[in-house]
């Protein structure tokens, strides 16, 4: 059986995280949701969130990256 790691975070334990604007068409704001509790972040500003709300945000971030790099890569093997 595989072993469950788990961080404990304490409760309200928060960091400052900035997400860069987008373009003019880009949404304002960044929206998270985790088990069920909904963030809405401005872009732009420096905003106190939970800290598993910064992790999701850096993950989606990398996830992001790591599509662009597959995609150009693709894009290069057709070529």
């Amino acid at each position: 059986m595989a072993r469950k790691s788990t961080i404990k975070i304490n409760e309200g334990e928060r960091v400052s995280i900035t997400i860069p604007r987008g373009d003019q068409r880009a949404d304002p704001n960044f929206f998270v949701s985790i088990n069920g509790r909904n963030y809405i972040i401005p872009r732009g500003k420096a905003v106190d969130v939970p800290v598993e709300v910064a992790e999701e945000y850096y993950r989606a971030e990398r996830a992001k990256e790591a599509f662009y790099a597959t995609a150009d890569e693709l894009q290069e093997q057709a070529r």
